[in-house]
């Protein structure tokens, strides 16, 4: 019984000293849990209904909801979770109503739309991507329809990525490791695109881990990631008429557009613009001045270990060891 409550006693130990690591990714296992499960069901029945629509009902309006559902989801599971752990939902990471974070969405806009359109300017010098202004009524709706279904894409993806997964992963590891394990994962989720290549992936991984990553460190604000996605997106499709991370180009946009020759890692190919050298360049450099100012502001997070929570758990755990010594020396009964 002795060999066994030792045991038991040295695993509580471990457990607790531990804890500032794996409590964050237990906790980020049960949000994408709780996530995954109402999506599925939500969307499913969504979708179910979809199938039941009259010819002359527009089905793109149904994956918008499924958008907006799953985009919902996302923020229960990050909410409930951060609820339960922090005792406060959204504790690190602000998705606040005030005024301040409404204008780092704006911001978030101004940069996702510039990092896209400059490389797009970039390719039309050469003449390598050619443009016609559309009728005015695919002109507005592309921009009413592309706007209303990137931002719920926005929320959905910002929040699983940059929300639950950064969130958990930044308490446990740290900011850095949060920036380079959520970016990699959103680049090669890309793949199951049709039109998907390696390389356009890895330039996502970068893209998205210097320039959206690094406009929620710098921010700390869940707006600002969510206005770059929407801008990067809506001007990439919706606007300049171009697929978007290897999907299929737009039926209505802005600019009836085409891409002539051109070397494919200038353009980016069949995989849109993203996989371009030219928003490489682009995306790094905003990426490395939010990563920049971030450090300078003092908003890089270290991992749990290194921590004062930490070190106060292993002084605690320390002396809850040396007394169970004594106690174990002093009692005939646990000799």
């Amino acid at each position: 019984m002795s060999v066994v409550s030792s045991t038991v006693h040295r695993l509580r130990s471990y457990a607790r000293r531990t804890g500032p690591v794996w409590e964050p990714l237990v906790y980020l296992v049960a949000a994408f849990m709780v996530m995954s499960v109402l999506s599925a069901a939500l969307t499913k029945g969504v979708m179910k209904e979809a199938l039941h629509l009259p010819s002359k009902m527009n089905v793109s309006h149904y994956m918008v909801l499924s958008e907006a559902v799953m985009g919902a989801c996302a923020l229960f599971a990050l909410g409930v979770t951060t609820w339960h752990k922090d005792g406060k939902p959204f504790a690190r990471t602000a998705f606040s109503t005030d005024a301040p974070h409404f204008k780092l969405f704006w911001i978030g806009c101004a940069v996702g739309a510039v990092n896209l359109s400059v490389p797009v300017m970039m390719m039309a010098v050469p003449g390598w991507f050619r443009a016609s202004l559309s009728p005015i009524e695919d002109i507005v709706r592309s921009l009413v329809e592309g706007s209303v279904c990137m931002f719920f894409v926005g929320v959905f993806e910002e929040t699983m990525f940059r929300g639950i997964f950064f969130e958990f992963v930044e308490q446990a590891l740290g900011t850095w490791m949060a920036v380079f394990v959520t970016s990699t994962t959103f680049g090669f989720i890309h793949l199951i695109n049709p039109a998907a290549t390696v390389i356009g992936a890895l330039c996502i991984c970068v893209e998205a881990g210097a320039m959206i990553g690094g406009a929620l460190v710098w921010s700390r604000s869940m707006w600002m990631p969510i206005g770059v996605h929407l801008a990067w997106n809506l001007f990439q499709g919706s606007v300049w008429g171009l697929a978007v991370s290897g999907g299929p180009k737009p039926q209505v946009s802005v600019f009836h557009s085409e891409m002539v020759g051109g070397p494919w890692y200038l353009t980016g190919g069949a995989f849109g613009p993203e996989g371009s050298l030219f928003s490489f360049i682009c995306c790094t450099i905003t990426g490395v001045f939010f990563l920049t100012w971030a450090v300078a502001e003092d908003k890089i997070y270290p991992p749990a270990w290194e921590t004062k929570e930490w070190k106060a758990l292993q002084y605690d755990a320390e002396a809850d060891e040396e007394s169970a010594v004594c106690a174990k020396e002093t009692s005939p009964l646990l000799a």
